[in-house]
Protein backbone atom coordinates (compact mmCIF):
# COMPACT_ATOMS: atom_id res chain seq x y z
CA UNK A 1 0.00 0.00 0.00
CA UNK A 2 1.30 3.46 -0.91
CA UNK A 3 1.60 5.85 2.01
CA UNK A 4 -0.23 9.08 1.28
CA UNK A 5 1.75 12.28 1.59
CA UNK A 6 0.74 14.25 4.69
CA UNK A 7 2.06 17.71 5.57
CA UNK A 8 1.62 19.46 8.91
CA UNK A 9 1.61 23.27 8.96
CA UNK A 10 2.91 25.10 12.04
CA UNK A 11 2.73 23.85 15.57
CA UNK A 12 5.14 22.66 18.19
CA UNK A 13 7.13 19.42 17.91
CA UNK A 14 4.72 17.82 20.42
CA UNK A 15 1.86 18.38 17.99
CA UNK A 16 3.85 16.71 15.20
CA UNK A 17 4.38 13.72 17.48
CA UNK A 18 0.66 13.58 18.25
CA UNK A 19 -0.20 13.58 14.54
CA UNK A 20 2.42 10.89 13.80
CA UNK A 21 0.94 8.66 16.53
CA UNK A 22 -2.53 9.25 15.06
CA UNK A 23 -1.31 8.16 11.63
CA UNK A 24 0.78 5.31 13.01
CA UNK A 25 3.88 6.69 11.32
CA UNK A 26 7.29 7.89 12.35
CA UNK A 27 7.51 11.69 12.69
CA UNK A 28 9.91 11.68 9.73
CA UNK A 29 7.09 10.24 7.59
CA UNK A 30 5.11 13.46 7.95
CA UNK A 31 6.14 16.62 6.19
CA UNK A 32 6.30 19.84 8.19
CA UNK A 33 6.40 23.46 7.15
CA UNK A 34 6.34 26.48 9.46
CA UNK A 35 3.67 28.58 7.73
CA UNK A 36 0.78 28.65 5.29
CA UNK A 37 2.93 30.54 2.76
CA UNK A 38 5.47 27.69 2.81
CA UNK A 39 2.87 25.03 2.05
CA UNK A 40 1.39 27.12 -0.77
CA UNK A 41 4.83 27.20 -2.40
CA UNK A 42 5.24 23.45 -1.84
CA UNK A 43 1.89 22.67 -3.50
CA UNK A 44 2.84 24.75 -6.53
CA UNK A 45 6.27 23.15 -6.98
CA UNK A 46 5.64 19.54 -5.99
CA UNK A 47 5.13 16.81 -8.56
CA UNK A 48 4.06 14.32 -5.90
CA UNK A 49 0.51 15.14 -4.78
CA UNK A 50 -0.14 16.00 -1.16
CA UNK A 51 -3.10 13.97 0.11
CA UNK A 52 -3.64 15.83 3.38
CA UNK A 53 -2.62 19.12 4.95
CA UNK A 54 -3.20 19.46 8.68
CA UNK A 55 -3.26 23.05 9.93
CA UNK A 56 -2.12 23.28 13.56
CA UNK A 57 -3.87 25.36 16.23
CA UNK A 58 -1.20 28.03 15.67
CA UNK A 59 -2.75 28.91 12.27
CA UNK A 60 -5.41 31.65 12.43
CA UNK A 61 -8.90 31.12 11.04
CA UNK A 62 -8.29 33.82 8.42
CA UNK A 63 -5.08 32.18 7.19
CA UNK A 64 -6.78 28.77 7.18
CA UNK A 65 -9.67 30.05 5.04
CA UNK A 66 -7.35 31.80 2.58
CA UNK A 67 -5.21 28.66 2.33
CA UNK A 68 -8.21 26.37 1.78
CA UNK A 69 -9.35 28.57 -1.10
CA UNK A 70 -5.88 28.38 -2.68
CA UNK A 71 -5.82 24.59 -2.28
CA UNK A 72 -9.22 24.28 -3.98
CA UNK A 73 -7.75 26.00 -7.04
CA UNK A 74 -4.18 24.59 -7.08
CA UNK A 75 -4.65 21.07 -5.74
CA UNK A 76 -8.31 20.04 -5.48
CA UNK A 77 -7.39 16.47 -4.46
CA UNK A 78 -5.71 17.71 -1.28
CA UNK A 79 -7.80 17.52 1.89
CA UNK A 80 -7.36 20.20 4.55
CA UNK A 81 -8.02 19.66 8.26
CA UNK A 82 -7.91 22.50 10.78
CA UNK A 83 -7.07 21.62 14.38
CA UNK A 84 -8.21 23.73 17.31
CA UNK A 85 -7.75 23.45 21.08
CA UNK A 86 -11.32 24.70 21.68
CA UNK A 87 -14.57 24.75 19.68
CA UNK A 88 -14.62 27.12 16.67
CA UNK A 89 -17.34 29.37 18.22
CA UNK A 90 -19.64 30.00 15.29
CA UNK A 91 -16.88 30.04 12.65
CA UNK A 92 -17.52 26.44 11.60
CA UNK A 93 -19.82 27.24 8.62
CA UNK A 94 -17.34 29.84 7.33
CA UNK A 95 -14.43 27.42 7.69
CA UNK A 96 -16.23 24.53 5.98
CA UNK A 97 -17.51 26.71 3.11
CA UNK A 98 -13.91 27.75 2.38
CA UNK A 99 -12.99 24.14 1.57
CA UNK A 100 -11.67 22.86 4.88
CA UNK A 101 -12.74 19.20 5.12
CA UNK A 102 -12.94 19.06 8.91
CA UNK A 103 -12.32 21.14 12.03
CA UNK A 104 -11.05 19.04 14.93
CA UNK A 105 -11.49 20.19 18.52
CA UNK A 106 -8.72 18.66 20.65
CA UNK A 107 -10.50 19.58 23.89
CA UNK A 108 -12.85 16.60 23.40
CA UNK A 109 -9.98 14.19 24.12
CA UNK A 110 -11.54 11.57 21.87
CA UNK A 111 -10.47 9.99 18.62
CA UNK A 112 -11.72 13.00 16.65
CA UNK A 113 -8.34 13.69 15.05
CA UNK A 114 -7.86 10.05 14.10
CA UNK A 115 -11.35 9.86 12.59
CA UNK A 116 -10.92 13.15 10.71
CA UNK A 117 -7.55 12.04 9.29
CA UNK A 118 -8.98 8.69 8.20
CA UNK A 119 -11.96 10.35 6.46
CA UNK A 120 -9.79 13.00 4.78
CA UNK A 121 -7.29 10.45 3.45
CA UNK A 122 -10.13 8.26 2.13
CA UNK A 123 -11.70 11.29 0.43
CA UNK A 124 -8.39 12.28 -1.18
CA UNK A 125 -7.69 8.70 -2.33
CA UNK A 126 -11.16 8.51 -3.85
CA UNK A 127 -10.59 11.70 -5.83
CA UNK A 128 -7.15 10.52 -6.99
CA UNK A 129 -8.62 7.23 -8.21
CA UNK A 130 -11.44 9.03 -10.03
CA UNK A 131 -8.93 11.40 -11.59
CA UNK A 132 -6.83 8.45 -12.77
CA UNK A 133 -9.82 6.70 -14.32
CA UNK A 134 -10.87 9.89 -16.09
CA UNK A 135 -7.40 10.50 -17.52
CA UNK A 136 -7.08 6.93 -18.77
CA UNK A 137 -3.81 5.24 -19.41
CA UNK A 138 -2.17 6.37 -22.59
CA UNK A 139 -4.12 6.55 -25.81
CA UNK A 140 -6.29 3.48 -25.34
CA UNK A 141 -9.99 3.75 -26.08
CA UNK A 142 -12.10 3.74 -22.94
CA UNK A 143 -15.56 3.86 -24.41
CA UNK A 144 -17.72 4.73 -27.35
CA UNK A 145 -20.39 7.37 -27.90
CA UNK A 146 -23.32 6.53 -30.15
CA UNK A 147 -25.62 9.34 -31.24
CA UNK A 148 -29.07 8.69 -32.63
CA UNK A 149 -31.08 11.37 -34.42
CA UNK A 150 -34.69 11.17 -35.44
CA UNK A 151 -36.63 13.97 -37.08
CA UNK A 152 -39.88 12.70 -35.54
CA UNK A 153 -38.63 12.97 -31.96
Amino acid sequence: MIEERVVLVGGAPAFRSQVSRTLGRDSDGIGWVPSVASIEEMLGESEEPVALVILSPAISDEDAVAFAQVVSAKSPITAVILVRVRPPDGNLPWLIRSGIRDVVDLSNEGDDLKDAVRRALAWSASLRSMRGSLEGSGGEARGRIITVFSSKG
